[in-house]
């Protein structure tokens, strides 16, 4: 059981960020497709170079220089041509970059002072001001958690939780190593949103309504699916759908302070529009091309179980969490709140024809985990009731913290494969630190012999060295 304080296993959780962040898998010191600002990140944060730097947001014909001198990418996939203007469109949304911009500019007036250090946009001032930046932004997520939590949750419940979650679940990989990804900053703008939308409930105020309108903004300016983060605030303090009449009469009270939220949600949110109209002469552009959803048959089973990127297979502590669901039922303020809001992200999530999300599924849940620690702390707490049942808890999520650390490591060391297994492969390598060839036989079928066989016969045999037919 943990005794120290919710405040004390803060202050670990944040020591423990920044040993593996700085210490023990520092992106930054990476290069090409390993370092912070690569793949996907990439494309998020290609914005502020494009207008800060190169000046070149329409054409980026920057990109090609980008790519042959830092290689984030094998090509240019951070934009597409878009034939009716024949300007370059982002593929990514302008959100991430907004959150990045501070740190951007830091490194920016580090390069420009540096004889070291190009002011390019890529070089090493960039990568370590973007990855500690946004690892910043993660610490404040994890802050907000326990204010939230403290608020419904004995303190010893909070103090488990967030054990639990920083190193049983894939939030370490996105805080700690992968910090640049959306995820990250979208897990601390829902703590930050719940956070607001218990304040307004609680005392409503122009300034709360309209950080709830910002906050939802910013969440649908870096993933445009993430607008579904507007049932939170609007449901919040129901219970069930009887309730819904009386809950939005008192919204209606509230109009202009709604009203206010919805300025500042378009005001962040159309940021977007403005830059599809600007570079297109089209206020909505789909810059995904030919990667969509597939509503009426969302892969939910890949999604969540398939042994190529499963998000509770490779993240099972998480099962925790939907099993909490039960429990928490109880807990009527912000009943329907939780369940429709992860009933509907959950839906969008598994919708997404690029169910694996380049290997690694259990990410898109990320943003998600404030929310799904209510019933995770009701679990907990249901659980430290019943002192038979701790004893299997307890040490059931001291396995899942191994296996999560397991994972996190050998996520970004050539040891073994952790992405794109088979069912073979996947049950003989969990949990170990070192793979050979004859492992990696498993990916192709469901047996792999290990060593010399026993009882054979050689029926014919040539090494081919002595043999010269092929020069006659």
């Amino acid at each position: 059981m943990i005794r120290f304080s919710s405040k004390t296993t803060f202050k670990f959780c944040c020591l423990f960020v920044v040993l593996v962040a700085v210490f023990i898998a520092p992106r930054w010191e990476q290069s090409r497709t390993e370092t912070t600002l690569s793949w996907d990140v990439s494309g998020y944060y290609m914005y502020l170079p494009a207008t800060f730097i190169y000046h070149d947001l329409k054409h980026n014909q920057f990109g090609d220089s980008i790519i042959a001198k830092y290689h984030p990418t094998p090509t240019f996939e951070q934009s597409y041509l878009h034939a009716a203007s024949g300007n370059r469109v982002m593929k990514y949304s302008a959100g991430q970059a907004v959150v990045m911009s501070p740190f951007f500019f830091i490194a920016h007036v580090w390069a420009k002072n540096s004889a070291t250090y190009p002011a390019d946009g890529f070089s090493f001032p960039y990568q370590i001001c973007i990855a500690l930046g946004m690892m910043l932004i993660g610490l404040i997520g994890i802050f907000f958690l326990r204010k939230i939590l403290i608020i419904y949750f004995k303190d010893q419940t909070v103090s488990i939780l967030l054990i639990l979650y920083l190193l049983g679940t894939n939030y370490l990989n996105y805080i700690a190593v992968d910090q640049a990804m959306t995820h990250n900053p979208l897990f601390t703008i829902y703590a930050l949103l719940i956070y607001t939308t218990i304040r307004f409930y609680s005392k409503p105020s122009y300034g709360s309504a309209l950080s709830i309108g910002l906050l939802a903004g910013l969440a649908t300016l870096i993933r445009p699916t993430d607008i579904v983060c507007i049932l939170i605030p609007l449901c919040w303090n129901v219970s069930t759908s009887i309730d819904l009449k009386s809950h939005f009469r008192i919204l209606w009270k509230q109009r202009k302070k709604l009203f206010l939220a919805a300025i500042g949600f378009i005001m962040v949110a159309g940021i977007q529009l403005v830059y599809w109209k600007w570079v297109t002469n089209q206020w909505l552009v789909y810059s995904y091309q030919d990667q969509g959803f597939s509503w009426l048959h969302p892969h939910i089973g890949d999604y969540t179980f398939s042994y190529n990127s499963g998000w509770l297979r490779y993240c099972p502590m998480m099962m925790l969490a939907i099993i909490g669901l039960i429990p928490f039922w109880k807990m009527k303020t912000m009943r329907l709140a939780v369940y429709l809001f992860l009933f509907v992200n959950f839906y969008i999530v598994c919708a997404w024809d690029i169910w694996d999300y380049g290997g690694t599924a259990g990410r898109a849940m990320m943003q998600s985990y404030p929310m799904l620690a209510f019933p995770f702390a009701a679990l907990i707490e249901w659980v430290n009731r019943r002192r038979i049942v701790m004893y299997i808890f307890y040490p059931i999520c001291m396995l899942f913290i191994y296996l999560n650390i397991w994972w996190t490591y050998n996520a970004h060391k050539p040891n073994l494969q952790v992405y794109n297994l088979s069912a073979a492969y996947y049950w003989h390598m969990l949990g170990r630190w070192t793979s050979n060839d004859y492992d990696l036989k498993l990916l192709d079928n469901a047996y792999s012999f290990h060593g010399i066989p026993h009882k054979f016969q050689v029926i014919y045999d040539n090494d081919f060295e002595s043999d010269s037919s092929q020069n006659k």
